[in-house]
């Protein structure tokens, strides 16, 4: 807020944080249902954030892949991400600031990483026998979470790193960047942010 932010830069600058550093719970690619208060207007606006099933998630599909019900586990259960959404349409209405630039605290604490906290503790204090059916259904998350290691549980304090998150929050940075560098207006560097993800390389990387 001292470089030219308002309030809605700094909750969405926090909000990226926190996707960062509680990850297990309020993932960047997840949810973000958001209540603003607009002082001006004197009125609260919802944002929904919570994403939307997948276009061809219909019965018939799932029943094609032996399923009779949604999976609990796994990307089939999965809505389409709604955070960067949420994210791109309150900076593209109410922000003063780039994506890049309120980006830039969260790709720090996923690039170098943060001390892994009591919370994340609680959350994945998984026994042994968890572990292998973590690592079986999931194995890129014990890739991030575990550092490969399934067999070892968190300790307190550990280095947790995310680098992948890391580039990919700064290939977004850099789509948005690219936009704003031949002229183009703010919305328009957000709506190539938007594009990025849903329907560029991090789409791609998805399916």
């Amino acid at each position: 807020m001292r470089n030219g932010g308002n309030a809605f830069v700094a909750a969405m600058a926090a909000l990226l944080a926190l996707n960062v550093t509680y990850p297990e719970a309020a993932s960047f690619p997840s949810v973000a249902p958001t209540l603003l208060y607009h002082a001006g207007e004197k009125r609260v606006l919802s944002y929904c954030g919570l994403g939307t099933a997948p276009a061809k998630a219909t019965i018939d599909f799932f029943k094609s892949e032996g399923h009779d019900t949604i999976p609990k586990m796994g990307i089939l259960a999965q809505l389409l991400p709604s955070s960067p959404d949420a994210i791109i349409a309150i900076l593209d209405r109410f922000g003063t600031r780039s994506f890049g630039e309120i980006a830039q605290t969260a790709i720090q604490l996923a690039e170098d990483g943060f001390p892994t906290h009591s919370m994340m503790l609680k959350h994945l204090d998984l026994n042994l026998v968890e572990r292998m059916g973590f690592a079986f259904l999931m194995p890129y998350n014990v890739e991030v979470f575990m550092r490969g290691q399934w067999w070892r549980p968190l300790h307190h304090k550990d280095r947790f790193l995310q680098r992948d998150l890391a580039n990919t929050l700064k290939a977004m940075a850099d789509a948005e960047k690219k936009v704003l560098e031949k002229g183009g207006s703010r919305s328009e560097g957000l709506e190539a942010l938007r594009y990025y993800f849903y329907k560029g390389p991090v789409a791609d990387a998805i399916l």
